[in-house]
């Protein structure tokens, strides 16, 4: 599994890079929106759960910044 944290569109240019030099399958990358607030990160969401339909990745967000928001130790 490879687990790439993306926080603006330019990023996916190294992921997909790396994904051409390294030649990992696409079931195996899951990318994650950087953010500690809800909104910049669902802003993130709306575009890169996109790519990762277009492409086959998996989609993973930080679920405990929209439970809890930007809170350390849970």
């Amino acid at each position: 599994m490879f687990k790439f944290v993306v926080a603006e569109p330019q990023d996916l240019e190294e992921v997909m890079g790396l994904i051409r030099r390294y030649a990992i399958d696409p079931e195996k990358v899951y990318l994650m929106p950087e953010g500690t607030s809800e909104a910049s990160l669902r802003a993130k969401m709306a575009w890169l759960v996109e790519v990762c339909k277009q492409h086959g990745f998996h989609f993973t967000s930080r679920l405990h910044i929209l439970i809890y928001g930007n809170k350390r130790g849970v």
